[in-house]
Protein backbone atom coordinates (compact mmCIF):
# COMPACT_ATOMS: atom_id res chain seq x y z
CA UNK A 1 0.00 0.00 0.00
CA UNK A 2 2.58 2.24 0.91
CA UNK A 3 4.34 1.46 -2.43
CA UNK A 4 0.79 1.98 -4.49
CA UNK A 5 0.65 5.71 -2.34
CA UNK A 6 4.26 6.59 -3.28
CA UNK A 7 3.01 5.99 -7.61
CA UNK A 8 -0.11 7.76 -6.62
CA UNK A 9 1.51 11.14 -5.01
CA UNK A 10 3.75 10.89 -8.41
CA UNK A 11 0.60 11.88 -10.43
CA UNK A 12 -0.08 14.37 -7.75
CA UNK A 13 3.43 16.32 -8.48
CA UNK A 14 3.27 15.77 -11.82
CA UNK A 15 0.28 17.74 -12.15
CA UNK A 16 1.26 20.39 -9.45
CA UNK A 17 4.62 20.93 -11.62
CA UNK A 18 1.96 20.69 -15.07
CA UNK A 19 -0.52 23.86 -13.09
CA UNK A 20 2.76 25.98 -11.62
CA UNK A 21 4.98 25.93 -14.93
CA UNK A 22 7.91 24.40 -13.65
CA UNK A 23 10.19 21.60 -15.12
CA UNK A 24 9.49 18.09 -12.83
CA UNK A 25 12.55 16.47 -14.15
CA UNK A 26 14.90 17.82 -12.55
CA UNK A 27 12.77 18.19 -9.18
CA UNK A 28 12.00 14.45 -9.41
CA UNK A 29 15.46 13.17 -9.36
CA UNK A 30 16.85 15.65 -6.54
CA UNK A 31 13.75 13.89 -4.67
CA UNK A 32 14.71 10.50 -5.74
CA UNK A 33 18.70 11.05 -4.73
CA UNK A 34 17.45 12.62 -1.06
CA UNK A 35 15.21 9.45 -0.70
CA UNK A 36 18.19 7.36 -1.70
CA UNK A 37 20.47 9.81 1.04
CA UNK A 38 18.02 9.28 3.59
CA UNK A 39 17.96 5.10 2.86
CA UNK A 40 21.50 4.74 3.11
CA UNK A 41 21.42 6.82 6.37
CA UNK A 42 18.55 4.81 7.78
CA UNK A 43 20.22 1.48 6.41
CA UNK A 44 23.55 2.37 8.04
CA UNK A 45 22.72 3.82 11.53
CA UNK A 46 18.89 1.80 12.28
CA UNK A 47 17.50 -0.90 9.83
CA UNK A 48 19.35 -2.80 7.23
CA UNK A 49 15.98 -3.94 5.50
CA UNK A 50 15.57 0.03 4.47
CA UNK A 51 12.93 -0.09 1.12
CA UNK A 52 13.96 3.53 0.68
CA UNK A 53 16.96 2.78 -2.02
CA UNK A 54 15.08 0.38 -3.57
CA UNK A 55 12.03 3.31 -3.84
CA UNK A 56 14.73 5.69 -5.36
CA UNK A 57 15.79 3.03 -8.33
CA UNK A 58 11.99 2.04 -8.95
CA UNK A 59 11.23 5.70 -9.40
CA UNK A 60 13.75 6.29 -12.61
CA UNK A 61 11.52 3.65 -14.03
CA UNK A 62 8.13 5.02 -12.72
CA UNK A 63 9.74 8.31 -13.95
CA UNK A 64 10.47 7.42 -17.67
CA UNK A 65 6.94 5.72 -18.29
CA UNK A 66 5.47 8.94 -16.43
CA UNK A 67 3.25 9.28 -20.01
CA UNK A 68 1.85 5.75 -19.92
CA UNK A 69 -2.19 5.15 -19.78
CA UNK A 70 -3.88 3.65 -16.81
CA UNK A 71 -4.07 0.57 -18.74
CA UNK A 72 -1.05 -0.39 -19.82
CA UNK A 73 0.38 0.47 -16.61
CA UNK A 74 -2.39 -2.31 -15.18
CA UNK A 75 -1.47 -4.59 -17.30
CA UNK A 76 2.72 -4.16 -17.18
CA UNK A 77 2.26 -4.63 -13.29
CA UNK A 78 0.23 -7.65 -13.40
CA UNK A 79 3.00 -8.90 -15.94
CA UNK A 80 5.64 -7.92 -13.35
CA UNK A 81 3.79 -9.43 -10.41
CA UNK A 82 2.84 -12.66 -12.19
CA UNK A 83 6.56 -13.19 -13.77
CA UNK A 84 8.36 -12.75 -10.48
CA UNK A 85 5.92 -15.02 -8.88
CA UNK A 86 6.19 -17.55 -11.53
CA UNK A 87 10.30 -17.34 -10.91
CA UNK A 88 10.25 -17.98 -7.29
CA UNK A 89 7.58 -21.33 -8.91
CA UNK A 90 10.20 -22.17 -11.00
CA UNK A 91 12.68 -21.94 -7.82
CA UNK A 92 10.25 -24.24 -5.77
CA UNK A 93 10.40 -26.63 -8.28
CA UNK A 94 13.98 -26.69 -8.26
CA UNK A 95 14.43 -26.79 -4.52
CA UNK A 96 12.01 -30.36 -4.92
CA UNK A 97 14.51 -31.59 -7.57
CA UNK A 98 17.66 -30.53 -5.79
CA UNK A 99 16.82 -29.56 -2.40
CA UNK A 100 20.43 -29.73 -0.84
CA UNK A 101 21.17 -27.05 -3.60
CA UNK A 102 18.63 -24.58 -1.64
CA UNK A 103 18.93 -25.66 2.15
CA UNK A 104 21.01 -23.47 4.75
CA UNK A 105 23.47 -25.15 6.72
CA UNK A 106 21.91 -25.07 10.20
CA UNK A 107 24.67 -24.41 11.76
CA UNK A 108 26.10 -21.80 9.97
CA UNK A 109 22.30 -20.11 10.62
CA UNK A 110 23.00 -20.61 14.01
CA UNK A 111 25.87 -19.02 13.75
CA UNK A 112 25.49 -15.78 11.87
CA UNK A 113 22.54 -15.41 14.07
CA UNK A 114 24.82 -15.86 16.80
CA UNK A 115 27.05 -12.82 15.28
CA UNK A 116 23.90 -10.54 14.38
CA UNK A 117 22.65 -10.75 18.11
CA UNK A 118 26.24 -10.09 19.32
CA UNK A 119 27.19 -7.33 17.54
CA UNK A 120 23.56 -5.39 17.78
CA UNK A 121 23.45 -6.15 21.63
CA UNK A 122 27.50 -4.70 21.91
CA UNK A 123 27.75 -1.75 24.19
CA UNK A 124 30.25 -0.54 21.57
CA UNK A 125 28.48 1.97 18.97
CA UNK A 126 31.27 1.12 16.12
CA UNK A 127 30.19 -2.68 16.76
CA UNK A 128 27.29 -1.60 16.15
CA UNK A 129 27.47 -0.07 12.96
CA UNK A 130 29.92 -2.66 11.50
CA UNK A 131 27.59 -5.50 12.43
CA UNK A 132 24.27 -3.05 10.51
CA UNK A 133 26.78 -2.24 7.61
CA UNK A 134 27.70 -5.67 6.89
CA UNK A 135 23.92 -7.34 7.50
CA UNK A 136 22.85 -3.96 4.69
CA UNK A 137 25.52 -4.91 2.17
CA UNK A 138 24.30 -8.69 2.57
CA UNK A 139 20.34 -7.79 2.35
CA UNK A 140 20.24 -5.23 0.17
CA UNK A 141 20.42 -6.91 -3.28
CA UNK A 142 18.27 -9.57 -2.12
CA UNK A 143 15.53 -7.30 -0.99
CA UNK A 144 15.77 -5.35 -4.86
CA UNK A 145 15.60 -8.86 -6.46
CA UNK A 146 12.39 -9.61 -3.55
CA UNK A 147 10.72 -6.28 -3.00
CA UNK A 148 12.01 -4.18 -6.07
CA UNK A 149 9.58 -6.06 -8.55
CA UNK A 150 6.35 -5.81 -6.41
CA UNK A 151 7.42 -2.21 -5.42
CA UNK A 152 7.59 -1.05 -9.16
CA UNK A 153 4.12 -2.84 -9.73
CA UNK A 154 2.33 -1.20 -7.14
CA UNK A 155 4.20 2.41 -8.11
CA UNK A 156 2.63 1.20 -11.66
CA UNK A 157 -0.60 0.77 -10.27
CA UNK A 158 -0.41 3.91 -8.20
CA UNK A 159 0.32 5.73 -11.30
CA UNK A 160 -2.79 4.27 -12.96
CA UNK A 161 -5.17 4.75 -10.42
CA UNK A 162 -3.82 8.58 -9.45
CA UNK A 163 -4.36 9.62 -13.95
CA UNK A 164 -8.49 8.68 -13.33
CA UNK A 165 -8.68 10.41 -9.57
CA UNK A 166 -9.59 7.03 -7.93
CA UNK A 167 -8.75 8.59 -4.60
CA UNK A 168 -9.49 12.24 -5.44
CA UNK A 169 -13.65 11.05 -6.16
CA UNK A 170 -13.88 7.79 -4.88
CA UNK A 171 -17.65 7.92 -4.98
CA UNK A 172 -18.01 7.55 -9.17
CA UNK A 173 -15.87 3.95 -8.43
CA UNK A 174 -18.28 2.50 -5.71
CA UNK A 175 -18.34 -0.75 -7.88
CA UNK A 176 -14.24 -0.98 -7.55
CA UNK A 177 -14.44 -0.84 -4.06
CA UNK A 178 -16.62 -3.78 -3.42
CA UNK A 179 -15.08 -6.09 -6.09
CA UNK A 180 -11.80 -4.80 -4.37
CA UNK A 181 -12.86 -5.61 -0.75
CA UNK A 182 -14.38 -9.21 -1.56
CA UNK A 183 -12.08 -10.14 -3.88
CA UNK A 184 -8.99 -9.40 -2.03
CA UNK A 185 -10.07 -10.85 0.90
CA UNK A 186 -11.15 -14.04 -0.93
CA UNK A 187 -7.74 -14.45 -2.29
CA UNK A 188 -5.31 -12.21 -0.60
CA UNK A 189 -5.73 -13.44 3.46
CA UNK A 190 -5.72 -17.69 2.08
CA UNK A 191 -2.27 -16.35 0.94
CA UNK A 192 -1.64 -14.49 3.39
CA UNK A 193 -2.12 -17.51 5.86
CA UNK A 194 -0.35 -19.94 3.43
CA UNK A 195 2.66 -17.10 3.69
CA UNK A 196 3.00 -17.63 7.12
CA UNK A 197 2.98 -21.10 7.55
CA UNK A 198 5.20 -21.81 4.86
CA UNK A 199 7.64 -19.12 6.33
CA UNK A 200 7.63 -21.31 9.80
CA UNK A 201 8.25 -24.31 8.63
CA UNK A 202 11.25 -26.85 8.84
CA UNK A 203 14.66 -25.43 7.30
CA UNK A 204 14.98 -28.79 5.46
CA UNK A 205 12.10 -27.63 3.40
CA UNK A 206 13.34 -25.08 1.02
CA UNK A 207 10.81 -25.77 -1.31
CA UNK A 208 7.48 -24.89 0.94
CA UNK A 209 9.19 -21.34 1.70
CA UNK A 210 9.76 -20.37 -1.73
CA UNK A 211 6.25 -21.40 -2.71
CA UNK A 212 4.62 -19.35 0.36
CA UNK A 213 6.97 -16.21 -1.23
CA UNK A 214 5.20 -16.66 -4.74
CA UNK A 215 1.80 -16.52 -3.31
CA UNK A 216 2.79 -13.54 -1.64
CA UNK A 217 4.65 -12.31 -4.88
CA UNK A 218 1.09 -12.60 -6.66
CA UNK A 219 -1.89 -12.08 -3.51
CA UNK A 220 -0.30 -9.36 -1.50
CA UNK A 221 -1.45 -6.74 -3.51
CA UNK A 222 -4.93 -8.26 -3.58
CA UNK A 223 -4.97 -7.94 0.32
CA UNK A 224 -4.01 -4.30 0.22
CA UNK A 225 -6.87 -3.15 -2.16
CA UNK A 226 -9.00 -4.93 0.30
CA UNK A 227 -8.01 -2.34 2.96
CA UNK A 228 -8.00 0.31 0.87
CA UNK A 229 -11.60 -0.26 -0.05
CA UNK A 230 -12.37 -1.01 3.46
CA UNK A 231 -10.83 2.41 4.50
CA UNK A 232 -12.45 4.15 1.53
CA UNK A 233 -16.12 2.61 2.47
CA UNK A 234 -16.04 3.36 5.67
CA UNK A 235 -14.72 6.96 5.24
CA UNK A 236 -18.93 7.80 5.39
CA UNK A 237 -19.68 5.97 8.65
CA UNK A 238 -19.44 7.31 12.23
CA UNK A 239 -16.71 4.51 13.24
CA UNK A 240 -14.62 4.82 10.21
CA UNK A 241 -14.51 8.53 10.10
CA UNK A 242 -13.71 8.46 13.49
CA UNK A 243 -10.35 6.01 13.00
CA UNK A 244 -9.21 7.92 9.98
CA UNK A 245 -9.51 10.97 11.66
CA UNK A 246 -7.26 9.55 14.23
CA UNK A 247 -5.14 8.04 11.74
CA UNK A 248 -4.77 10.71 9.50
CA UNK A 249 -1.99 12.62 11.16
CA UNK A 250 0.19 9.60 10.95
CA UNK A 251 -0.48 8.96 7.47
CA UNK A 252 0.43 12.91 6.47
CA UNK A 253 4.20 12.01 7.49
CA UNK A 254 4.70 8.68 6.62
CA UNK A 255 7.96 8.94 6.02
CA UNK A 256 8.81 10.56 9.60
CA UNK A 257 7.38 7.50 11.31
CA UNK A 258 8.69 5.06 8.97
CA UNK A 259 12.14 5.92 10.41
CA UNK A 260 10.99 6.88 13.98
CA UNK A 261 9.78 3.11 13.74
CA UNK A 262 13.73 1.97 13.21
CA UNK A 263 15.06 4.80 15.63
CA UNK A 264 12.77 3.73 18.09
CA UNK A 265 13.07 0.33 17.62
CA UNK A 266 16.93 0.45 17.62
CA UNK A 267 17.06 2.37 21.08
CA UNK A 268 14.94 -0.89 22.34
CA UNK A 269 17.02 -3.29 20.79
CA UNK A 270 20.28 -2.78 19.86
CA UNK A 271 23.26 -1.71 21.93
CA UNK A 272 22.21 2.09 21.11
CA UNK A 273 20.29 1.36 23.85
CA UNK A 274 18.71 -1.32 26.23
CA UNK A 275 20.14 -3.84 23.83
CA UNK A 276 16.85 -6.11 24.10
CA UNK A 277 17.68 -7.88 20.94
CA UNK A 278 17.18 -11.93 21.53
CA UNK A 279 16.05 -11.45 25.01
CA UNK A 280 12.16 -10.67 24.66
CA UNK A 281 9.31 -13.77 23.34
CA UNK A 282 7.91 -13.03 20.12
CA UNK A 283 4.31 -11.85 21.98
CA UNK A 284 6.29 -9.10 23.38
CA UNK A 285 7.89 -8.09 20.65
CA UNK A 286 4.51 -7.09 19.27
CA UNK A 287 3.05 -5.37 22.27
CA UNK A 288 6.66 -3.47 21.88
CA UNK A 289 5.52 -2.51 17.86
CA UNK A 290 1.81 -1.74 18.74
CA UNK A 291 3.00 0.43 21.34
CA UNK A 292 5.47 1.93 19.13
CA UNK A 293 2.80 2.80 16.57
CA UNK A 294 0.06 3.91 19.06
CA UNK A 295 3.05 6.96 20.83
CA UNK A 296 3.50 7.90 17.20
CA UNK A 297 -0.03 8.59 16.24
CA UNK A 298 -0.03 10.83 19.40
CA UNK A 299 3.19 12.28 18.52
CA UNK A 300 1.98 12.48 14.76
CA UNK A 301 -0.89 14.27 15.63
CA UNK A 302 0.58 16.50 18.43
CA UNK A 303 3.37 17.61 15.33
CA UNK A 304 1.48 18.84 12.87
CA UNK A 305 -0.91 21.14 15.03
CA UNK A 306 2.30 23.51 15.17
CA UNK A 307 4.06 22.32 11.99
CA UNK A 308 3.37 21.84 8.09
CA UNK A 309 4.92 19.13 7.45
CA UNK A 310 7.47 15.93 9.38
CA UNK A 311 10.91 16.52 10.16
CA UNK A 312 11.67 14.01 7.30
CA UNK A 313 9.30 15.43 4.46
CA UNK A 314 10.67 18.76 5.35
CA UNK A 315 14.30 17.61 4.76
CA UNK A 316 13.19 15.79 1.53
CA UNK A 317 11.20 18.67 0.74
CA UNK A 318 13.96 21.44 1.26
CA UNK A 319 15.98 18.92 -0.96
CA UNK A 320 13.98 18.49 -3.84
CA UNK A 321 12.78 21.99 -4.48
CA UNK A 322 16.31 23.55 -3.22
CA UNK A 323 14.71 25.56 -1.17
CA UNK A 324 13.34 26.40 3.01
CA UNK A 325 10.02 25.19 3.41
CA UNK A 326 8.03 26.81 6.18
CA UNK A 327 8.69 24.87 9.48
CA UNK A 328 5.91 26.11 11.66
CA UNK A 329 1.88 25.56 10.50
CA UNK A 330 1.75 29.45 10.69
CA UNK A 331 4.22 29.98 7.92
CA UNK A 332 7.11 31.35 10.09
Amino acid sequence: MFSFLFGYSFTIQLDSAARKGVPFGRRFGRRLIGLAMLGLAHGLLFFSGDILMIYALAGCVLFLVRNWSPGRALVVAGGLLLLTSLIWVFLAFGAIQDPDSFRDDPASLTRQSKELEAGYSSSDPGEVLDTRAGDLAETFFLLLLIQGPSALAMFLVGLAAGKTRALHRPELFEALWIRLLFTGLLAGVPAAAFYAWSQNGPPTDPARELFGLSADVLFAPALAGAYLAAFVMARDTRPGSWLIERLAPAGRIALTNYLFQSIALSLIFTGYGLALVGRVSPGVAVLIAIGVFLVQTAISAMWLKRHRYGPAEWILRAFTNWSWPAWRATGR
